[in-house]
């Protein structure tokens, strides 16, 4: 059941090419054991610019009402709309009583003029398949963990890069559809000491268990993948996109595959604001069972949980958007949640008041997070804001493949609450460990801004700017032999610690460390071997590279030159002119982002000293320099360093130029 209005390309030789037929950006840096091909993730050839305004009669009744249309008809209008078309929202604040569901409807938008001109305010939301928000893109049967709509034993063709796997069967599977793969949990008796997929018990491999984060029981490690082609009259040969990326897939764990029977494609919202702090939903904006969803220009206000939760789906895009503030901003708070999802591209937003802004609280596979902001990551504890938390968490287990490229905020925070952690790449993030938490000045446990906990294994760490000397990191390490002498939270790295688990000294041993500027070492680490020129004074003689193990080394890179990025080609079109690209990294000098020490903008990262009252500017090297998201945040919103206050007015125009004219005329044959 091939369905024509599908906007991507399957059949595509370039889809189904192996990874090692391009070259990657990564390539002399990166063993390619331990990298994929990170450029697909987002929407298959980016967010849609052509779709034409619906003038359906619900659509143009939505049009001529302005703010006085009601929820009915706006979701009238959106059900009726074609696919390729926009569903366009002229400026007003319009006060909906009923959330607005896209029902297994394919490739409609609804688009607003601007973020700071249409404000959809909610005092309801919709059920969502559960989960629970006043914006819904979602398939039309309830597929999740807990019940998949259609299950099938994998039984062949497991290599890592492998662009077909064998089913059992493909019972309303078609071309297009996205799948699930999952297998069997290692044993937790069963660490190897390198790759280590596990959950439970408590205590051994996680301190808390799974707490329903996207697997299904005893299921950790999945991925989720397109269909390119079905052939075969049973056992079926299937075409996936992208190839696996793990190296681990074996028949003895019982691989299988799960897919929905009715997927949404393609849905977006764009250019308005969403405000359901009445409503207090669960997210802002559900995604579920979707390939190729999108959110883009947006400003979401105050949602219970989180801002955005992409649910089961693949290849979709969250950029160019400002997320305030998160519910009772305790425990489980987030912005922008996977859970679990594949391949999607989470970039160039703005993230205030959020506790935590780019978790990945379900296994996410190949997904990237990549030149966001992130300012006061408020954490009330009831009334005490003594813990600072951190920007991106790898959180759930199964995790692999993730790449943080170009965030400035606060840190990485890979716990081992919920179970182990793979192949998480690093890449040109300036990270100082510290954001005030609601203008309170935090020192001490948590405010390192690398924590890399036990069972994170794999990790690739490179042309960083860590730490900040507004705190007291005197510390370059905690690690499992250094606990008890170096005070908790005066490190730029902790590495390999247990918390509530036992340490892992597998952590350090399997980490890659290069080109990474530190505020305690005061230069550009190069720590690969001997004949490395700072082998003896900043690298004490010690390599950071994992040239030697066994299993997954990394050669010591022959050179010290690093790409641009590890996931575009080249600078993006919506990147200023006046801007550098590079941002961050060992490369750059001169940068224009300062930490403030001392005075009311502790710890913050400022542009000018009259960003930082009474207190005085930290260079950090002139390794940095600002991302369009803060450019955004602190010079056309005119922002707080320290995150307080109230919501700001915000408009990606203002910031990105990104301008999209409302009156062309609908033609299904463009996207």
């Amino acid at each position: 059941m091939k369905q024509p209005w599908l906007v991507m390309c399957f059949c595509s030789a370039i889809v189904l090419m192996p990874l090692s037929v391009y070259p990657q950006t990564w390539s002399g840096i990166l063993a390619p054991s331990r990298a994929i091909d990170w450029s697909k993730a987002g929407v298959i050839g980016g967010i849609p610019t052509h779709r034409l305004q619906c003038v359906t009669s619900a659509c143009r009744t939505v049009t001529s009402a302005g703010a006085r249309s009601t929820a009915e008809q706006i979701q009238a209008a959106i059900s009726s709309a074609p696919p390729n078309t926009y569903v366009f929202l002229p400026a007003g604040r319009y006060k909906l009583t009923a959330g607005l569901t896209w029902n297994a409807k394919n490739n409609v938008t609804l688009r607003g003029a601007g973020a700071n001109q249409t404000s959809l305010t909610f005092s309801a939301y919709a059920g969502c398949q559960g989960l629970a928000a006043p914006i819904c893109f979602q398939s039309s049967d309830t597929n999740y963990w807990g019940s998949p709509s259609n299950l099938a034993n994998w039984v062949a063709n497991y290599s890592p890069g492998s662009t077909s796997i064998t089913l059992a069967h493909v019972t309303h599977l078609s071309v297009g559809w996205p799948i699930t793969l999952d297998q069997m949990d290692d044993a937790s008796s069963g660490d190897s000491g390198d790759i280590f997929v596990c959950y439970a018990p408590k205590l051994v491999c996680s301190s808390n268990g799974d707490n329903g984060g996207g697997p299904r029981p005893g299921r950790s490690q999945q991925q989720i993948v397109t269909v390119v082609s079905i052939s075969g009259k049973g056992p079926y040969t299937v075409g996936i996109s992208p190839g696996l990326y793990m190296p681990n897939w074996v028949k003895s764990k019982s691989p299988q595959a799960w897919w929905p029977s009715q997927p949404v494609f393609g849905d977006g919202v764009e250019h308005l604001s969403i405000d359901a702090t009445a409503a207090s939903p669960q997210t802002n904006i559900g995604i579920f069972n979707c390939v190729g969803c999108y959110v883009n220009g947006i400003t979401s206000i105050h949602p219970k949980r989180s801002h955005i939760q992409i649910f089961q789906s693949i290849h979709c895009t969250v950029q160019h958007s400002y997320f305030y503030l998160t519910g009772s901003s305790a425990s489980v708070n987030y912005g922008v949640e996977t859970i679990p999802a594949s391949d999607s591209l989470i970039q160039n937003n703005i993230f205030q008041a959020v506790q935590a802004p780019y978790p990945s609280t379900g296994t996410c596979s190949g997904c990237v997070y990549a030149y966001n902001f992130d300012v006061n990551e408020l954490y009330d504890n009831n009334g005490r804001f003594t813990w600072q938390n951190h920007s991106g968490y790898p959180h759930a287990v199964g995790d692999e493949h993730i790449l943080y490229e170009g965030n400035i905020g606060a840190g990485i925070y890979s716990d081992n609450f919920h179970g182990t952690h793979q192949f998480q790449t690093i890449f040109r993030n300036a990270y100082n460990g510290f954001q005030q938490n609601n203008g309170t000045i935090t020192r001490g446990d948590g405010t390192s801004p690398m924590r890399i906990n036990a069972f994170s294994r794999f990790y690739n760490i490179i042309g960083n700017v860590l730490g900040s000397p507004a705190l007291p990191h005197r510390d370059y390490e905690l690690n499992a032999r250094s606990l008890g002498t170096v005070p908790a939270g005066s490190e730029i790295y902790a590495i390999g610690i247990g918390n509530g688990v036992p340490s892992d000294f597998n952590t350090p041993r399997t980490l890659m460390r290069w080109g990474n500027y530190d505020v305690v070492t005061a230069a550009v680490r190069w720590c690969g071997s001997a004949s490395d020129p700072a082998w003896t004074t900043v690298c004490a003689g010690r390599s950071e590279v994992p040239s030697t193990i066994v299993n997954f080394s990394n050669p010591v890179p022959a050179s010290t030159s690093l790409p641009a990025s590890f996931y575009l080609l080249s600078k993006p079109s919506w990147w200023p002119s006046d801007t550098p690209w590079p941002p961050i990294g060992p490369d750059v000098t001169n940068g224009n982002v300062s930490i403030c020490v001392r005075g009311a903008n502790t710890g913050a990262y400022v542009t000018s000293g009259t960003q930082c009252p009474g207190g005085t500017l930290s260079s950090m090297g002139g390794h940095l320099n600002e991302t369009p998201a803060m450019a955004c945040y602190l010079d056309r919103m005119s922002g707080p360093p320290t995150g307080t206050g109230a919501a700001l007015s915000f408009n990606a125009d203002d910031c990105y130029g990104q301008k999209h004219a409302p009156n062309k005329q609908p033609n299904p044959g463009q996207n």
